[in-house]
C-alpha cells in the first residue's frame, strides 16, 4: 500500500483542531477546521492524485511520449474498481471533507460499487461526530442537488438512510423506502405528463416530507436555496398530503380542483399524484392547467367597467365557468362578461 502521508492535529471531546496533511514530498494541504476547503499548493500529477477523494478516482493515464498509456495508480484504484469497492485514501478523508460521503453514495449506484468495511466505519464515525452539519451550506446544497439529479437518485436516497447520512444532513430527513418510492413515482409522472419541475426539488420534498413548514423554511434558507424554490418545496411537503386527503373526502368539480392545487403547482399536485394516482389530478396536468380565458381585463374595460377589483372577480368567475365546461371560445366569454358587467352596473 502506498503511504498516505502523515497527519498532525488534536482531538478533544469530539472537536478537531486545525491540522496539516502531507500528501507527498513538496506539497501539503492545510485545514483550518474540519469540513472546510483546504489550502492546496500546485504540484505534480502524483501530488495531485494524493489529494483525490477515493482510490478509484486517484488514477491517471499518461498521454505523452514513451509513457503513452501508462497507468499511474498509487493507491490501487484499479484493483478496487475491479472488486467493485469504494475506498478512501486516508483515515481522515471524511473529516477533511464530509461532502465525500454524498459523492461516494452517488458513485455507489452509478458504478455498482459498495464501501469496503474500513471506509464505511470511518464514514459512520464522521457522521457520529456531527461533521456533516458543519459543512458550508452552499457546498452541502450542491452535493445534495448532484445526488438527487443522478440517474440512480432513488437508490441514493435509500443509501442516505442506510448509512444514517439523512439524519446527519437534517435530523428529520427520512432517506427510507417510502421516500425512494415517492421520488421515483414523482419522477416517472413528471416525465410522463411533461411537468416542468427540477428533479432535485422532488427529491428534497420526498426526503423532507416529515419536516414542518417552519423547519423546512429554516433548513432550506440555511442551504441558500432560492426563495422561489423554497416556496415550491415547502408547498409540496405541506400541501400535497392535504390535497390527497381533500380529494379522498370530497368529489370536486374541475374548477374547485384547480382552485385547490393551482396556487402550489407544479410540485404539490405532482407529489399528491405520486402519493395517490387519482383521475382528477391527472386531468389537472393533462387538460385543466392549460384552460385559460381568451379575454382579459382590457375587454371588460371596453364593456364599460372601470378598473377595480371587480374586474378580477369577473375574470375569476368566467374561468370557473370555462373550467366546468360552461363556456367555449371568445364569443361565449364576452357574452357572459356582458351579463356579469350589466349585473354589476345595475346592482
Amino acid at each position: 500500500m502506498t503511504n498516505h502521508g502523515e497527519t498532525t492535529g488534536s482531538f478533544e471531546n469530539g472537536d478537531i483542531a486545525g491540522y496539516e496533511r502531507s500528501v507527498s514530498p513538496g506539497t501539503h494541504e492545510t485545514y483550518d477546521a474540519p469540513a472546510v476547503l483546504p489550502t492546496v499548493e500546485p504540484g505534480s500529477i502524483d501530488e495531485d492524485l494524493h489529494r483525490r477523494d477515493f482510490t478509484i478516482n486517484a488514477m491517471a493515464v499518461s498521454l505523452k511520449g514513451e509513457n503513452l498509456g501508462q497507468l499511474v495508480d498509487p493507491f490501487g484504484g484499479r484493483e478496487d474498481l475491479e472488486a467493485s469497492r469504494i475506498r478512501i485514501l486516508h483515515d481522515r478523508s471524511f473529516i477533511d471533507d464530509p461532502t465525500r460521503i454524498l459523492r461516494a453514495i452517488r458513485y455507489e449506484d452509478r458504478y455498482g460499487l459498495r464501501f469496503e468495511d474500513h471506509s464505511r466505519g470511518l464514514l459512520r464515525g464522521c457522521i457520529e461526530m456531527g461533521l456533516v452539519g458543519d459543512l458550508s451550506t452552499s457546498r452541502l446544497r450542491d452535493e445534495l442537488v448532484s445526488l438527487l439529479e443522478d440517474p440512480g437518485a432513488a437508490e441514493g436516497i435509500r443509501r442516505l438512510g442506510d448509512l444514517d447520512a439523512d439524519h446527519a444532513v437534517h435530523p428529520h430527513l427520512r432517506g427510507d423506502e417510502e421516500a425512494a418510492q415517492l421520488f421515483a413515482r414523482a419522477l416517472e409522472l413528471r416525465d410522463e405528463l411533461g411537468v416542468e419541475v427540477p428533479v432535485w426539488r422532488l427529491g428534497i420534498a420526498a426526503l423532507a416530507r416529515e419536516l414542518t413548514s417552519e423547519e423546512a423554511y429554516d433548513w432550506l434558507e440555511r442551504l441558500k436555496v432560492r426563495r422561489r424554490d423554497i416556496e415550491r418545496i415547502v408547498g409540496a411537503i405541506t400541501v400535497a398530503p392535504r390535497i390527497v386527503e381533500r380529494l379522498r373526502a370530497e368529489e370536486l368539480d374541475p374548477a374547485r380542483v384547480v382552485a385547490l392545487v393551482e396556487p402550489f403547482a407544479p410540485d404539490a399536485p405532482l407529489l399528491a399524484l405520486a402519493r395517490d394516482d387519482r383521475a382528477v389530478l391527472r386531468e389537472y396536468f393533462v387538460r385543466l392547467r392549460d384552460i385559460q380565458l381568451e379575454i382579459g381585463g382590457a375587454d371588460l374595460i371596453a364593456l364599460g367597467l372601470v378598473e377595480s377589483p371587480r374586474i378580477g372577480e369577473i375574470l375569476g368567475e368566467l374561468r370557473r365557468r370555462k373550467l366546468n365546461g360552461e363556456l367555449a371560445g371568445r364569443d361565449e366569454e364576452l357574452a357572459a362578461a356582458r351579463e356579469l358587467a350589466t349585473a354589476v352596473s345595475t346592482g
